[in-house]
């Protein structure tokens, strides 16, 4: 099952059973009536060039709010997860 479609699953299941919200789903997927469509975002912020330094731009917008980390700060992170 497609991976996006579990929360839906999930509430299904609490008005049902697994089974009924499987096949509800499976229904939905297989049926010409329904199209899939894949939402996401093109913000264009960054150069397509690629270097690193035009990631520096993401400092300077307001929304959304994101917070940039080294390499080598994202890999402590990790590391800080298994500890």
């Amino acid at each position: 099952m497609i991976t996006y479609l579990n929360e839906y699953v999930e509430k299904l299941e609490e008005k049902t059973n697994a089974i009924v919200a499987t096949n509800i789903v499976d229904f939905l997927m297989r049926s010409p009536d329904v199209e899939q469509v894949e939402i996401y975002f093109k913000w264009s912020i960054i150069a397509k060039d690629g270097d690193d330094k035009h990631f520096n731009v993401l400092k300077k917008i307001g929304f959304p709010p994101i917070q940039l980390l080294r390499t080598k700060d994202f890999l402590k992170e990790i590391e800080n997860l298994g500890a």
